[in-house]
């Protein structure tokens, strides 16, 4: 068990650790690999990089008064101005708002909140709607795809070749959810 409830443990062969969080479904994450990766540095309007892109949503540490409602924007690309990019996303949307989660505070106290019945494409997340400064330590990604397991590894004394292999395997596991969703 983690200092938040958390309790982990592994799910078939996968080499990655299932994270069970209080308020997570145990029957959905028994299916499902889940992986907490910590942002890696700021950008301006309270966006975080998580250095690669992953599948799966942001969980929040959120402060201010109840009633205060938040907007969490996801993107895999900026533009040369360091805001997030949709331009690409565009073509996907039809009406309402693509890549996007809001949250409304229900008291005053920190709430930790994460979305349901939904998970992103994303590099970068933008928080919206706080009358605070967002610190790498309020929000973490949580990458998510189903339980596959390996069946081999690669590594060699090439660094690019490993890091090459390792961008390949995330892009994979990013795109199994019941099914693969790319080709």
């Amino acid at each position: 068990s983690t200092p938040d409830g958390a309790t982990r443990h592994r799910q078939g062969s996968s080499p990655l650790a299932v994270v069970v969080r209080p308020g997570i479904d145990a029957a959905v994450a028994a299916a499902v690999v889940v992986t907490i990766v910590a942002g890696s540095r700021l950008l301006k309007r309270g966006a975080i990089d998580f250095g690669q892109n992953l599948a799966g949503f942001g969980e929040y540490t959120l402060y201010g008064k109840a009633g205060t409602e938040f907007t969490f924007r996801y993107s895999d690309m900026l533009t040369e101005d360091n805001e997030l990019d949709f331009w690409a996303l565009t073509s996907f949307i039809k009406s309402g708002e693509f890549q996007t989660d809001k949250y409304i505070k229900k008291s005053d106290e920190a709430e930790t909140w994460h979305p349901s019945f939904v998970y992103h494409g994303f590099q970068y997340i933008e928080v919206s709607g706080a009358d605070y400064e967002p610190e790498l330590s309020d929000i973490v990604g949580v990458a998510v795809c189903s339980d596959v397991g390996d069946i081999g590894s690669f590594s060699c004394s090439d660094d690019f070749l490993n890091r090459l292999q390792h961008l390949c395997r995330w892009s994979t596991l990013a795109n199994i959810h019941s099914f693969p969703t790319d080709d």
